[in-house]
């Protein structure tokens, strides 16, 4: 079985030919129609511009269609994967609250299936990946906000309203205004977190232009502003990953996106999470037993490899 995967995000859609050993073709991208923001109250426009996502897909589905059996896709925001709907959240505007799999199976006839994007990461650690043994164990994604998946019992929790996982909601300090946008988990363990800290610690404007390439080159300059900013913003993810552990009983956490291609990453909330653990006073308890850090063993091609196997999962 071949399948035309789309891996869609709120900049562009990748997407590839996949089979079910994990070959790869036919691998590009495109610009992903969306909805202005001074647009986003004109239902007309918003309407207007899903047809144009639609449109989008179906050129690149019959390109390939005599070569594929359906279509995966994995999408930002609330999927019921059961019934192939997109029930809110997400930075798409015109995808939101749309029977996107049974709309695009009637213009292209063939079967689609859909799922949330950081779920299908963790379906393809979970089924392929470094989180293969794990009964209970998750994903943490950090991007622009923080995408998270849970494994619960062997299997990827999607959550009764399909929220499950959704990490970046969660306020990290009980003393601050719950309406404080950064005082959560997606503003404070993000890439967008670790470059707000260097910008305070370098005394630079909020705005000032910076990138996770710009701030691991100051780190391997042994720059003291860089190596600082690194081990809080490592302290402010291994205590969510501890909590997260205490609440879950998780075994394993695969640490994902961008920047976790950094080792230094990876090392500094490994040791972090271990300073943590010893002052929490249970590391002589052998009922508890301390969550692992590992990187994910798929980052761009994650997505997509997790949508093929939610497709595989649903037939």
């Amino acid at each position: 079985m071949k399948l035309l995967v789309f891996d869609v995000g709120g900049t562009e859609i990748k997407y590839s030919v996949i089979d079910e050993e994990l070959n790869m073709k036919e691998s590009s991208y495109f610009p992903t129609i969306k909805t202005l923001d001074e647009d986003k109250g004109n239902k007309a426009i918003v309407d207007k511009d899903y047809v144009r996502f639609l449109d989008s897909l179906v050129e690149v589905y019959h390109r390939f269609e005599t070569d594929v059996d359906g279509i995966a896709m994995s999408l930002p925001g609330f999927i019921d994967v059961k019934n192939g709907r997109q029930c809110g959240g997400g930075a798409i505007q015109g995808i939101i609250n749309r029977d996107i799999a049974e709309d695009l199976s009637k213009r292209c006839g063939c079967p689609v299936r859909i799922a949330n994007d950081a779920k299908c990461a963790a379906m393809a650690e979970k089924v392929y990946g470094n989180l293969k043994d794990c009964g209970n164990a998750g994903v943490f994604i950090i991007g622009t906000g923080v995408g998270g998946g849970l494994i619960i019992n062997g299997e990827v929790l999607n959550g009764d309203h399909f929220t499950a996982g959704e990490l970046s909601f969660i306020r990290m300090n009980v003393n601050e205004p719950w309406d404080d946008r950064e005082n959560t988990m997606g503003d404070i363990c993000s890439t967008t977190g670790l470059l707000n800290l260097y910008r305070a610690k370098k005394q630079l404007h909020k705005d000032a232009e910076l990138s996770g390439r710009d701030f691991f080159e100051k780190y391997h300059e042994n720059e003291p502003e860089a190596i600082e900013c690194l081990k809080e913003f490592c302290n402010h993810v291994a205590q969510a990953i501890l909590n997260l552990s205490f609440i879950l009983d998780l075994e394993r956490v695969a640490v994902g996106g961008g920047i976790s291609r950094q080792s230094a990453l990876i090392d500094g909330i490994k040791s972090e999470l271990n300073d943590l653990w010893e002052k929490t006073g249970l590391v002589n308890d052998s009922g508890m037993k301390r969550v692992e850090i590992v990187p994910c063993k798929y980052l761009n091609e994650a997505n997509q490899i997790g949508a093929l196997c939610y497709y595989i999962k649903g037939k």
